[in-house]
């Protein structure tokens, strides 16, 4: 069973106290849902197309804070509508042109977060080179944290592979406060561009081993044919 477009999530088939990825492949075949309050990594290269990833994990029936540290909200908003999603619910803002900062936007906005929603930060590596202060940085992420946990909230938290950033011991530490990570990877066989994704964590919830083949053209597809016992 693959994902070929947006559909309605099964919720039936989620374990009890989670919510849905909004990805039905993740869900039916491999999670069976996020743990309420989670808060979840995804680390990727920059060369792979991880904001459709992001699209698709809006794309659930729960109103969602997206904030942008990387591209303007509008052109965010016609990528998600021209993949056949609906936007209504999905409150996007970017930190360009704003006269508030970075991380301003990002505490007011994970403080509008209610109990079901989801929050996305897109990318924390972006973020960090924005912020003067490190440990300013680490105190809005704690802050995000705390705030997704007690409100039983979902957050994503993209951790694309920005130098310097990346190897920042900030970014590390943030990284090892999230409950759950999501890896994506790229691998060139041949002359084909392949992509996985590797669940590396995850609170409260066993997980596959084995990497999830994952197609990126214009639409997200789960290869769910693999031994997944």
């Amino acid at each position: 069973m693959t994902l070929k477009t947006f559909t309605n999530p099964d919720y039936s088939q989620l374990l009890p106290n989670t919510y849905s990825t909004g990805i039905d492949g993740l869900d039916l075949d491999y999670l069976q849902g996020i743990p309420y309050g989670s808060v979840v990594g995804i680390i990727s290269d920059p060369r792979i197309q991880y904001e459709l990833f992001n699209y698709h994990l809006v794309h659930t029936d729960r109103p969602t804070e997206y904030v942008s540290t990387v591209r303007p909200s509008r052109l965010i908003t016609q990528d998600i509508e021209s993949m056949g999603a609906i936007t209504d619910g999905i409150h996007i803002k970017d930190v360009f042109g704003s006269r508030e900062t970075a991380k301003n936007i990002i505490l007011k906005h994970v403080g509008r977060i209610e109990e079901g929603h989801n929050y996305i930060l897109d990318t924390v590596g972006s973020y960090y080179l924005l912020e003067e202060n490190p440990d300013m940085f680490l105190q809005t992420l704690r802050n995000v944290y705390t705030t997704v946990h007690d409100k039983n909230a979902i957050a994503y938290l993209n951790f694309t592979n920005i130098a310097p950033a990346a190897s920042s011991e900030h970014i590390q530490e943030a990284i090892g406060m999230c409950d759950g990570i999501f890896n994506l990877i790229q691998e060139v066989k041949s002359r084909n561009i392949e992509t996985f994704l590797e669940i590396k964590r995850m609170r409260k919830r066993s997980y596959p081993s084995e990497r999830i083949k994952v197609e990126t053209n214009n639409i997200l597809t789960i290869d769910t044919t693999q031994n997944i016992a």
